[in-house]
């Protein structure tokens, strides 16, 4: 059909190889693209390193990004949290000092839940909620529970969301 590709075919095409963890391939493909690749394309593939766990190619992806929009916070806590994944806290702290000198924030994450037909909106940090107390003090409970078995944080895979616990308590 004789038709040019568009940035956005490009980045769906990074998307699927880096999704086969293929990344080496994504890569290559990017440095043929006869434009310039965009933060949808470079970001794609930071998303697809962070789901392999290759820190190499996720820098260089990175590096990209921080050029193209480096006021935008994802790209930033997606490197975090790939550094932290493979255990490397320089980067990470590397990371959140770039972070800080450029005067990138992240905006806070919220959850919504429906409890028998009422919605219920959380943000990370907030203190506000109506039944704020009652739920504190339950997490606090879970919290002394997990320190007697030996815990003093909880990870979920994502830097964000790390909890030391002696500060959650202390809020």
């Amino acid at each position: 059909y004789k038709l040019n590709p568009w940035l956005e075919h490009y980045s769906c095409m990074v998307d699927l190889l880096g999704r086969r963890g293929k990344l080496k391939e994504a890569l290559d493909l990017i440095k043929t693209i006869p434009l310039a690749p965009d933060a949808g394309i470079w970001g794609a593939l930071l998303a697809a390193c962070k789901i392999h766990n290759n820190l190499a190619i996720g820098e260089y992806a990175a590096h990209h990004l921080y050029a193209l929009e480096p006021k935008a916070a994802v790209s930033y806590v997606e490197m975090a949290n790939l550094y932290a994944s493979a255990g490397r806290w320089d980067g990470v702290s590397k990371v959140r000092a770039m972070m800080k000198w450029n005067e990138v924030k992240k905006s806070p994450g919220q959850s919504l839940i429906q409890v028998n037909g009422k919605n219920h909106v959380f943000s990370v940090e907030e203190r506000c909620h109506p039944v704020g107390p009652q739920i504190y003090g339950v997490l606090n409970v879970l919290v002394l529970h997990l320190k007697g078995h030996g815990c003093s944080y909880v990870f979920y895979g994502n830097l964000e969301d790390e909890i030391d616990l002696q500060q959650f308590v202390s809020g």
